[in-house]
């Protein structure tokens, strides 16, 4: 059966000069100061915590091409894309209000044993990496089946602590949607047609100086999308065991011109990817929710294990280091779909290699 996994991703950048973003988190209307309010940067280690006048100041090595994330239990999360040149002294959070009418009371189908069996394994994933991770505050995630649509969503109003020993990081999630749908009344996968992850995350390090911890880290590393897409910016897809461990292939298996399918145009520190595979390579596909795939690729790593790229846009952004948007309909299959969040390094993690 064939999974398609929804990306949801963002982009680095590494400029080289640090710089320090400084402001206040205030309560919208109120103006009142708001302490404990989490400031970081999505999907690194770069983080701070405002004081109790509403102060932050938070210093990185190199500026990020990933958002700027505000967060706390009792308000709505802000969001800065690129905050380096336009981040406002004072940064205003609107509190959360429940809405009352669009809470619905059913009985539900599954126990919440079955159902969090189901949002493990797809949210943390069934590698080594994901089965070592554990959820240290499960109480506080929310599970239902929806039988209407055979729909299972998740939502957790604190941050998902996730501990990791295999990597050893452990992770605060800011989850933002997780659903699972299903073709009937069930949580088996064998009738899973499509899910999705979205949200914010910060990492702790908590072996930086364990060479067993790093071995692991650059082995979970290679093989993932982000190093294929590094590879791929910089030329080495297709030249040879020594430039990369990787291989793209086209349906009829024969080896793609990388350089005369994916068209890199420059833009600052990102490239614009234009795909445009010819009709000996690629036929008109149509996906089984009936959209339409503009590039399909078989990747193999090492010449045995073999993830499958689709496009489903014909134009995306990515950066020096193989990361993308959230927006660029990139979806995986094989290998590549089954590192979920367990396999997750941060952003700004880089082996020695590259």
């Amino acid at each position: 059966m064939r999974i398609l996994f929804i990306l949801l991703s963002c982009f680095i950048g590494f400029p080289l000069a640090a710089q320090t973003l400084q402001g206040v988190v205030l309560e919208t209307g109120t103006q009142k100061p708001i302490q404990g309010a989490s400031i970081f940067f999505h999907g690194t280690s770069f983080y701070c915590i405002t004081d109790e006048q509403g102060h932050f100041s938070l210093t990185i090595p190199p500026k990020i091409n990933t958002p700027l994330i505000i967060s706390h239990v009792s308000y709505q999360p802000l969001s800065y894309p690129y905050p380096y040149n336009n981040l406002p002294d004072s940064l205003f959070m609107q509190e959360k209000v429940m809405d009352l009418q669009a809470v619905v009371v059913s009985i539900d189908v599954f126990s919440r044993k079955l159902k969090m069996n189901a949002f493990r394994r797809h949210f943390l994933g069934e590698t080594i990496a994901g089965k070592s991770c554990t959820i240290l505050n499960e109480d506080d995630i929310q599970v239902s089946f929806n039988p209407h649509d055979n729909t299972l969503r998740a939502f957790c109003d604190a941050p998902i602590i996730i501990y990791n020993a295999y990597l050893q990081y452990t992770m605060q999630y800011h989850l933002r949607d997780f659903f699972i749908q299903y073709t009937r009344k069930t949580l088996s996968d064998k009738y899973m047609i499509r899910y999705r992850i979205d949200g914010s995350c910060i990492f702790t390090d908590e072996a930086p100086e364990d060479p067993s911890a790093a071995k692991r880290r650059r082995i979970t590393y290679e093989r993932s999308y982000a190093a294929f897409f590094y590879d791929l910016v910089h030329g080495k897809i297709n030249q040879g065991r020594s430039e990369s461990s990787f291989r793209a292939l086209g349906i009829n298996s024969k080896v793609i011109d990388i350089a005369a399918t994916h068209h890199l145009t420059d833009s600052l520190n990102l490239h614009a990817v234009h795909v445009d595979f010819p009709p000996e390579i690629q036929r008109d596909t149509i996906d089984r929710l009936g959209r339409k795939i503009y590039g399909q690729m078989l990747v193999t790593f090492k010449n045995r294990i073999y993830s499958v790229i689709n496009y489903y846009k014909p134009s995306f952004l990515i950066d020096d280091f193989g990361n993308f948007d959230s927006g660029s309909g990139i979806f995986f299959e094989g290998d590549m779909a089954i590192q979920r969040i367990g396999n997750m390094l941060p952003y700004n993690y880089r082996p020695p290699t590259r």
